[in-house]
């Protein structure tokens, strides 16, 4: 796996010649061994520290508090940041930087709360304590009182669990050896890591990036023009939809589904809608600069002046279109 395949990787680098090596690595890669191995190779590395670990916690349990100040917001209008220095990690001197994203809190306790109402109406739905007894995920948030005659159940919230659950929503942990960068270097560092992971994942599922076996390399290099070509299209595409994704807690991927479901045909210099147009399909589009009014009323032509005779319309409809 990744973990065991980094040190290979560093060594690599270094046989081909690379020097001054700097990693950015997900909490995936957070072990004591890789964090150990990497400081002994000389690299310097900026890492995540998973949120659910009791070493995080601490962090947060003891900075958490002094964050919020106007000087350490960071470029990111709703993330604040703050760096505590020269923190021993596993004998490893470095900085740790912990931030908080209210926008990510706030998106996490819409879906908690959503997921307690979730969990309130199948508990309704239950008539047995032997049956809800079975299911471990109610008492991570309700207390589940079994009655006198053992059959049947109350439920309550318990306000205790549910605040450990938020407690933690938004933050997020770093560590890094690199002690010369600020917050904003480290998140926009982290952030785009992240950004380049997914443009490579989006270039090999959905792009056919990973067909690389091809016998000439001209048929290579006119290949990933075009595929660089559709990855900044995304690019542009996600930027300019990045406001609807946030009221709407969507994902890019969940969007481009969305607008996946668009049905046009071009033929003959004209244009036709095949399927309605939504209402959120609508404001993506006029998002990304299409006049869909403009859109509609060229397909209304198109329709209007489509042949009255039922095998001239269906030998019209089947002819090859973009």
């Amino acid at each position: 796996n990744d973990k065991t395949e980094l040190i290979h990787v560093i060594k690599s680098g270094k046989n081909l010649g690379m020097s001054n090596i700097k990693l950015v690595l997900d909490g995936g890669f957070f072990d004591k061994d890789r964090i150990k191995m990497m400081s002994k190779e000389g690299i310097v590395f900026t890492i995540g520290v998973p949120l659910y670990l009791d070493i995080s916690k601490k962090i947060v349990d003891d900075y958490g508090k002094s964050i919020y100040s106007p000087e350490n917001l960071t470029y990111c209008s709703s993330t604040y940041g703050l760096i505590v220095k020269n923190y021993k990690l596993f004998g490893v001197t470095g900085n740790i930087f912990i931030g908080h994203s209210t926008e990510t809190a706030t998106m996490l306790n819409k879906n908690l709360n959503a997921k307690i109402l979730k969990y309130k109406m199948e508990l309704d739905k239950i008539s047995k304590y032997s049956t809800v007894n079975k299911d471990k995920k109610y008492i991570k948030l309700f207390d589940i009182i079994n009655n006198e005659d053992n059959i049947r159940f109350t439920y309550k919230e318990n306000k205790d669990k549910i605040n450990a659950v938020r407690k933690y929503f938004g933050y997020f942990v770093i560590f890094t050896t690199d002690l010369t960068a600020s917050c904003n270097d480290l998140l926009r560092a982290y952030r785009e890591k992240d950004t380049d992971e997914k443009a490579f994942y989006e270039m090999k599922q959905y792009m056919e990036g990973r067909r690389t076996r091809v016998y000439k390399m001209s048929t290579f290099d006119a290949k990933y023009f075009l595929v660089f070509l559709s990855l900044i299209c995304r690019r542009w595409i996600n930027n300019k939809l990045d406001k609807f994704k946030r009221i709407k807690y969507y994902t890019f991927k969940r969007c481009l589904l969305k607008l996946e479901n668009i049905r046009v045909i071009q033929q003959n210099n004209t244009i036709q809608i095949l399927k309605a147009i939504t209402a959120e399909q609508r404001e993506m589009l006029q998002l990304c600069g299409v006049e869909v009014s403009s859109l509609e009323e060229k397909s209304r032509v198109a329709l209007e002046s489509y042949p009255t005779n039922s095998s001239q319309q269906r030998s019209a409809r089947i002819l090859p279109g973009n």
